[in-house]
């Protein structure tokens, strides 16, 4: 049985902006604590806005305090860099917000931020900053590939699992062809291990401590999308899509040959409330039971 260390843990308290690079965090059935808790909207109709079409949502960053979310641009917002907004959110004025096929139930974080937002982004329709209303439930609409176990506001599963020694792969093949490489960032996953050969995560179905802590299931390869070519320092698309386009070549979906998988999509299937830190070990599993 192969063991891994655990070499990064990343959450993204606002769905699409910058995310926050953790020594610990809490496992939960929904996902790390405070991962996509938060998300954009477009205004008018709640549709939720990524990177996919404002890029530039890659310069803004993100922090937590106790009682704090912290939205930061000095790029894009020098006269007003910062704009906080409580974790906790008072009962304020709920909408309706879709992720993909999913309506959801949601609370809106107020007019400060939304502006905020339309501004620093230039957004052609105005914007909003939504969380989860307490009392919804977003139900997992893919279980036949996810598990059962929804997220809040992330795509698909709770988890994104990747493989650093993929990523080394990947960009020795991207500088043997003297093209850009990646970072890890660019992926946004949530649990990054080393120890594996590269892609073979994706032979993989389960994976717990070595204390017997938690267990999380590997579930399905992650299908990318344009995402993975924008540059998270400058909000820039890299050109000729890359690395998309070599990812594709050496790590296709399997039923869609043109399309760039990276990474597993994993659930909690133990252990709530436990936490994983960097430098875990890990023992990663072929079959789901002993």
């Amino acid at each position: 049985m192969p063991r891994v260390r655990v070499t990064d843990l990343f959450i993204y308290p606002v769905k699409s902006l910058r995310g926050i690079a953790l020594s610990q965090s809490s496992l939960s059935y929904t996902g790390l604590l405070h991962d996509r808790r938060w998300m954009i909207v477009r205004a008018d109709n709640g549709q939720f806005v990524t990177q996919r079409q404002l890029p530039q949502m890659a310069l803004i960053a993100t922090a937590l305090d106790e009682y704090h979310l912290h939205l930061k641009s000095p790029e894009l917002m020098p006269s007003a860099p910062t704009v906080k907004i409580p974790i906790e959110l008072p009962d304020g004025q709920e909408m309706k917000a879709q992720v993909w096929r999913d309506e959801c139930r949601v609370v809106d974080a107020g007019d400060e931020v939304g502006h905020w937002l339309s501004q620093a982004l230039a957004s052609p329709k105005p914007l909003r900053l939504v969380a989860m209303a307490p009392d919804f439930k977003r139900l997992q609409s893919q279980a036949h590939r996810f598990g059962d176990q929804a997220a809040i506001f992330a795509d698909a599963a709770p988890f994104l699992f990747a493989n650093r020694d993929s990523l080394e792969v990947l960009n020795q093949r991207l500088v043997a062809e003297d093209k850009p490489t990646a970072v890890i960032e660019q992926f946004r996953p949530n649990i990054v291990v080393a120890g594996l050969e590269p892609f073979s995560e994706h032979d993989y179905k389960r994976i717990h401590s070595s204390g017997g802590e938690y267990t999380l299931q590997l579930h399905d390869r992650c299908e990318r999308c344009s995402m993975i070519s924008v540059n998270p320092k400058t909000g820039e698309r890299y050109p000729e899509q890359e690395p998309y386009k070599t990812l594709a070549l050496y790590n296709a979906m399997p039923d869609k040959p043109q399309a760039a998988a990276f990474g597993e999509n994993a659930s909690l299937m133990r252990g709530d409330g436990q936490n994983i830190g960097v430098g875990d070990w890990l023992s990663i599993d072929r079959e789901l039971e002993d």
